[in-house]
């Protein structure tokens, strides 16, 4: 099913098994978001990257399990489910009883105004909510699974693959969007700092401190509900699924 097709068809009211009014489409490089008011729903591209393939039907149905899973770690009541984008006398729906084409995670709408970039912008960021986010954070590392195979994607040389990958992946954009020699010392000072810091990230490693992590803890990310009863009352959302590299790591990264 053709990603453009799909969008078009769950921009229609019609598509979902509720009551919608109007729908708002976000695009990643990876994904598509649709806000239906009560329920968001997010469908993968069938795309291969460097760090991810969602090309086929069931990696895409796994990494949508992946992502419920993973997420309701910090967003229990968030993350509904996963739910099949069916067709049926060629229309598309959410659910149905047509051949599936496609799957979405279904996830419970968020005031947008509740984040914590929200409350940046608005001048209402106070210590409190960071302290009471750190919290938050600690015990969820504390808790997470560790064990010497994850603890591997956490030394100095797993670390610096995932950085330089980045100039490996940007040599295409080089006199379009950057230029040579910005490239050239960014990556010189990513490898002498991971040099520097080589020993006290292998230490860290043998002292058992790498975790399952959140992965992409980022200030959208993370919504605020002082009326809510723990834990909605702070709800961290969208960790990264679809890479286990980029997730095992120290907690030091996440903060």
């Amino acid at each position: 099913m053709e990603t453009a097709r799909l969008i078009d068809a769950l921009s229609l009211p019609e598509a979902y098994p509720h009551p919608v009014d109007s729908i708002r489409v976000l695009q990643t490089h990876i994904s598509v978001v649709f806000l239906t008011g009560c329920f968001v729903y997010k469908i993968k591209k069938p795309v291969r990257m460097n760090f991810l393939d969602f090309t086929t039907l069931e990696q895409r149905h796994h990494f949508c399990q992946r992502e419920v899973a993973l997420n309701r770690r910090l967003a229990p009541s968030v993350y509904v489910d996963v739910v099949p984008i069916t067709q049926q006398n060629g229309t598309l729906r959410i659910g149905g009883t047509g051949p599936v084409v496609d799957w979405a995670v279904k996830m419970r709408q968020l005031p947008e105004g509740n984040t914590l970039l929200a409350h940046l912008e608005r001048g209402t960021l106070t210590s409190e909510m960071l302290k009471a986010l750190g919290k938050r954070v600690a015990t969820f590392h504390a808790r997470a699974e560790s064990d010497p195979k994850l603890a591997l994607l956490g030394r100095a040389e797993a670390v610096l693959k995932n950085a330089l990958e980045n100039f490996e992946q940007s040599r295409g954009a080089i006199g379009v969007t950057v230029h040579p020699a910005v490239l050239d010392r960014l990556e010189k000072l990513t490898r002498d700092l991971g040099e520097t810091l080589r020993p006290l990230m292998d230490q860290r490693v043998a002292e058992g401190r790498i975790r399952d992590t959140h992965g992409d803890l980022r200030l959208d990310h993370v919504y605020l509900s002082p009326n809510a009863t723990p834990p909605d009352d702070i709800t961290i959302i969208d960790c990264i699924e679809f890479n286990d590299a980029f997730r095992y790591a120290d907690p030091v990264a996440e903060i």
